[in-house]
């Protein structure tokens, strides 16, 4: 790599942590983690159902999923919040989805413990921008507009929906 190429990633790093440190310092409220046993709040989504099936699949502990499941609805209020389109491209939002997680979780180690959830939500997230994963795993890049970002805030709370439905699912067992 040559030293512009390292100046540049540097830079984008950079930006991509601001975008991330400005949704914790303007909505900078806790998020709660849900109870388990209060599962069911988020209704069903109409859209993006399939799509988040693969999050069904994975094999998450009840008190981890719900945390998740906070998690993506803040991550999703927060998207639909930044009129300002801080968030402008897919590329970038893939990248706040997990350095905001990774944030989030620093103390509890949930995120990085549910590496296999990562590719699903991002899979999840392209859907609501109204791309699909390559074959070579890469997204086609994408600008996002006011209508994508409402569809990308739905996207983030079907896979809410998801996590929590899978800990209440997990609950019973």
């Amino acid at each position: 790599m040559n030293e512009q190429t390292e100046k540049l990633n540097g830079l984008f790093f950079l930006i991509v942590i601001g975008i991330v440190g400005y949704f914790f310092l303007f909505y900078g409220k806790e998020v709660k983690p849900i109870d388990p046993d209060d599962a069911g709040t988020i209704p069903k989504p109409t859209r993006f159902l399939e799509t988040v099936q693969p999050i069904l699949a994975v094999s998450i502990k009840p008190k981890d999923a719900a945390q998740l499941s906070a998690f993506y609805q803040a991550l999703s209020k927060r998207v639909a919040a930044d009129t300002a389109g801080k968030i402008n491209n897919l590329e970038t939002l893939i990248r706040v989805h997990a350095t905001a997680g990774v944030v989030r979780f620093q103390d509890e180690d949930v995120f990085l413990s549910y590496e296999q959830l990562r590719q699903p939500v991002d899979d999840v997230i392209a859907a609501g921008a109204g791309v699909k994963r390559d074959t070579d795993g890469s997204y086609q890049q994408v600008e996002i507009t006011a209508s994508k970002r409402a569809s990308v805030a739905e996207a983030l709370m079907a896979a809410a929906w998801a996590c929590e439905r899978h800990s209440k699912k997990k609950a019973k067992e």
